[in-house]
This record gives structure tokens, C-alpha cells and sequence, in this order.
């Protein structure tokens, strides 16, 4: 990048000066036109997508609405969740009021489905069910609109792609971290490079308080980043992570409406009044496993093949204030309904075969492939209450 920079005035004033050259003269002369084309390293944005059908394509060139968040800018933004993740991302909101125990977004006022809508490495549907641990993530692509229909069934408002990153040098980084509420925990990040294969591995232990009363948890995480090229056309990748959690859900307000059904809304009370207990907890494990295998036909053919699970088991404690006076918003009472051991599991097998040519003096791109997901939701007492198996076909050029 700092060769463009150097050789980009340069290249300008050739042209200038071959430009006057050409006007003082009879002769037709033609001007070479050099194209100097990278990424932005180190920078808040990026110019190549990733996701839906487009790879590695110019954002420019995309038909597509996208916003990609940058390892630089979720780092300047000190994300822990997808809510500090997408906080200046335009037309992209939280879902529900309390995002305490995990982040649920609506995309131009449509709501995600937690089981389908976020992806794993632009493949596999995670179940958005926890707060989704943001230590090894490289990249967040917001893919808005119908266009997420792409990755199959499900909402269409569109598809949140969390990239996770690779080893590119042995390197061991850790870090403690602390905020005005309580919250405290440490964090490792180590990589390691091999001949022709890298791991990395991200570890997070935290006891957090999030400024509300009677409030608090812990979160553990854990993840290993693999790659391994095999020969110059056959590469290996897989991804496995581990997330615990268990928060207070903090107590909200049940609005009634009169008998003419109207609303009357109490004051507005102080953001840290909590009328719940502390052991009114969500408590989930989760854990995401994606493998990869890809190989270059020829340089300009690649077949790509992924199998991957990802799973969830939560507890929640759910708990809401009503009945209260309405002027003073106190004087209520406090009801609690509970959800045990519900399940969640994403099994997907993929294969795509994608292929760049030149035709007619145009650039073209075409990706072909199949998917086939198994979605399971399991309740306590073991009775299945939804289980879909989706074939999904993709034609795209």
C-alpha cells in the first residue's frame, strides 16, 4: 500500500504531461492506462465484499447493499457484542429493548431470525441465542435486503457474516479489561505458524456488571482458528468455538391498556432501577464448529465443501413489572416465567463451485452450489417442537 501511495502522483503527472505532449502534436497518441488496485490495510473501512455471491468483488461493483466493520474499527469501538458491533451502522437496529443477554438486530425495520440469519464464515446458521463473543472475529459483513435470501431460507431482511481471523504470524497478545460498572476479566490471543498451516486460539474469562441493580454474571470463551494448505491447490480450514454465559435479565415493564385501550406510560424511572432478583439468570452454552475444505480446479475454477454444527442450550428467567401505580411506577408486582434447557441445533452441508472468465470484454463471475441444513429446537422435556430439513439449490451470475 505505501508503494501505491508513493507511485500514484507519479503516475498522474506521466499522464499529465503525455496529455499536453498529445495536444501540442498531430499525431494520435494513446495513453497506457495503469490500474493499482488493494485493500485498505489498517483502516475503519474496506473496499472487497465476501459475502452472498460476490467474492472478493469492489464494494463499487456490487449490486448489493453492504457494510463491512473492520477488525480496526471493532477494536476503536471496544466491541464485545453485535450491539457495540453495528452501533453506526445505518439501518441496522436492536430488535428487542433489553439486549442484555444476547443481541437480536432488525435490518431496515425487519427482524433477523436467530437461527438462520447469522452466519458463521459467510456458511454456517449459529444460533443467536448468547451474546456472540467478538474476541476472534476479523470482520462483520452486513448483507441488507432480499439478497440474503442467497444463503436459503429465512428472513429477508438480510444476513450478518461474522469472519473469523486467521494466524499470519506467530504472535502471543493478551490484554485485561474493566469498565465503571464492575466488570472485570482478562482475555488471551495466541497464533502460531507452521510450514504450511497456522492455529489460533482466542481465550476470555470476564465477571461482568452491566450498571443496572442486583445485575451481574460470567462469561467464559474460547475458540481455535485452523488452517492448513495441503499443496498449492488443496486448503483446510476449521473453526470451533466455545461460549458460556449466564446474566441477570434485568425485570422490564409489562405496559396494559386501559378498557377504551389506550397506554399511559409511568415516569421515566433511573436506567439502574432493576425490581427483579439477581438469580433471575439466562444461562446458555454454545458451541460452533465449522470445517472447510477447498480446492483450485484450475485458477480461475475452485470447489469449496463445508459440513458444520453449531448448538445452544439456554435457560432463561424471564420476568416483567406490572400492576404498579402509575404515577410513581412503583407498587407493582413482579411476575416470572421460565424457560429451561431449550435446545437449539444447526447441522449444514455445503458445496459450491465457483468460476471467473472474461467474455465479450466483460468481467464475469458465476457460483453454483447446494446446501443442506437440518434445524432442530428442543424443549425440556425432550419433545421436538420444530425440526426442518432445508434443501437450498443456488444458481448466480
Amino acid at each position: 500500500m505505501k508503494w501505491s501511495l508513493l507511485l500514484f502522483p507519479i503516475f498522474t503527472l506521466s499522464a499529465l504531461l503525455n496529455t499536453l505532449n498529445a495536444s501540442e502534436s498531430d499525431d494520435k497518441k494513446t495513453i497506457e492506462v495503469i490500474e493499482i488496485t488493494s485493500d485498505r490495510p489498517n483502516s475503519y473501512s474496506a473496499k472487497y465484499v465476501q459475502a452472498g455471491t460476490f467474492f472478493n468483488a469492489n464494494v463499487l461493483d456490487t449490486a448489493l447493499t453492504t457494510n463491512i466493520i473492520t477488525k480496526e474499527l471493532l477494536d476503536a469501538q471496544l466491541a464485545s457484542s453485535l450491539a457495540d458491533t453495528i452501533r453506526n451502522t445505518a439501518g441496522v437496529s436492536a430488535a428487542q429493548i433489553n439486549t442484555t443477554i444476547y443481541s437480536n438486530l432488525n435490518i431496515r425495520g425487519i427482524r433477523l431470525d436467530p437461527t438462520t440469519n447469522y452466519r458463521l464464515n459467510g456458511i454456517l446458521p449459529i444460533a443467536n441465542y448468547v451474546q456472540t463473543p467478538m474476541e476472534n472475529k476479523y470482520r462483520v459483513e452486513v448483507l441488507k435486503g432480499a439478497a440474503g435470501l442467497y444463503y436459503g431460507f429465512g428472513s429477508p431482511a438480510g444476513i450478518v457474516n461474522l469472519v473469523t481471523e486467521r494466524a499470519y504470524q506467530d504472535q502471543i497478545a493478551g490484554s485485561l479489561f474493566a469498565n465503571q460498572h464492575g466488570t472485570y476479566g482478562a482475555s488471551l490471543d495466541i497464533s502460531k505458524m507452521f510450514d504450511d498451516a497456522g492455529v489460533r486460539v482466542n481465550l476470555v474469562a470476564a465477571d461482568e456488571e452491566i450498571g443496572i441493580e442486583r445485575t451481574s454474571g460470567e462469561r467464559q470463551f474460547a475458540s481455535v482458528g485452523y488452517h492448513f494448505d495441503i499443496n498449492d491447490k488443496l486448503r483446510f480450514e476449521f473453526d470451533g468455538e466455545y461460549i458460556a454465559r449466564d446474566i441477570t435479565e434485568p425485570t422490564q415493564y409489562y405496559l396494559l391498556a386501559n378498557q377504551v385501550g389506550s397506554l399511559s406510560l409511568p415516569p421515566l424511572l433511573d436506567t439502574d432501577i432493576n425490581h427483579g432478583a439477581e438469580w433471575f439468570k439466562a444461562e446458555t452454552t454454545a458451541h460452533n464448529l465449522l470445517g472447510k475444505l477447498s480446492y483450485a480446479i484450475t485458477p480461475n475454477l475452485h470447489i469449496n465443501m463445508s459440513l458444520g454444527r453449531a448448538y445452544a442450550d439456554t435457560t432463561r428467567r424471564y420476568s416483567a413489572f406490572f400492576g404498579y401505580d402509575i404515577e410513581t411506577g412503583s407498587d407493582g408486582l413482579v411476575s416470572l416465567s421460565t424457560f429451561p434447557n431449550t435446545e437449539y441445533e444447526n447441522n449444514i452441508a455445503d458445496v459450491k463451485l465457483t468460476s471467473s472468465f472474461a467474455l465479450l470484454g466483460t468481467y464475469n463471475q458465476w457460483v453454483m452450489g447446494a446446501s443442506r441444513r437440518n434445524n432442530e429446537s428442543i424443549i425440556a422435556d425432550r419433545v421436538r417442537q420444530g425440526k426442518w430439513r432445508k434443501i437450498c439449490i443456488i444458481l448466480s451470475i
